[in-house]
């Protein structure tokens, strides 16, 4: 009896389940899930090779600058933490990286990088403090966070052609890159429906994408010394 009653109980309550917004709700926590790992190759990488040759510390800044951009505006817009909450991940990460690559390209010192810290950290007060307007951020996302996003690849691209190598730069981690961005199209077409989000992951898909062809292009080659 138990058992029928539940079994009943699923077949009324299946009907009316949005099956594709659960669908949207799991590729979401995976695709977070998996932002704990997005950065750990490359940065594993790095320290092994002992050199960050071929990796743009522009690019690098410019992505942290996207990522805060993109999760402030989806934190103050009020929209599910699971359609946003890599960017908070990939941030950190992304210091982790900055540190190396201007250390190691001797480009900033821990000076320069704590330095970042101290102003990052106090935006992100400011931010949870409601200081920062939702106007502001939707100017942020439309002229800051999309062109950051085209910049911060565009060196990675160009220093992968003018080296006809991929360098240090990490294919595991572009392989997960390009996979989250495409993910998260699906993702925001069915959870928040936002213009100005949608762009800025379709942008990103193309630019991941034109750096996964460059593996393919240069999967044999050996990083020039000069």
């Amino acid at each position: 009896g138990f058992v029928l009653g539940n079994l009943v109980v699923f077949l009324l309550v299946l009907p009316m389940t949005d099956i594709g917004l659960i669908v949207s709700k799991v590729i979401s926590l995976g695709i977070v899930a998996g932002s704990f790992m997005y950065k750990v190759p490359q940065i594993i990488k790095i320290v092994n090779a002992k050199s960050a040759v071929g990796i743009s510390l522009a690019m690098l800044l410019l992505e942290l600058l996207g990522f805060t951009i993109n999760y402030s505006y989806n934190y103050m817009q009020g929209f599910p933490l699971t359609t946003y909450a890599e960017n908070v991940v990939i941030s950190v990460q992304n210091f982790v990286l900055i540190y190396l690559v201007g250390t190691y390209n001797k480009q900033l010192g821990i000076g320069g990088v704590g330095l970042l810290c101290l102003v990052y950290m106090g935006y992100i007060g400011a931010l949870l403090a409601g200081l920062i307007p939702v106007a502001v951020l939707s100017l942020g996302m439309t002229y800051v966070q999309i062109p950051a996003s085209i910049l911060a690849r565009i060196p990675q691209i160009q220093t992968n052609f003018k080296a006809k190598s991929t360098g240090q730069l990490s294919f595991l981690t572009a392989l997960m890159g390009l996979g989250g961005s495409v993910a998260r199209i699906g993702t925001t077409l069915k959870e928040t429906g936002d213009t100005i989000i949608l762009t800025a992951f379709s942008i990103a898909s193309v630019l991941n994408l034109i750096i996964m062809i460059q593996f393919l292009m240069y999967w044999n080659n050996k990083t020039r010394k000069d």
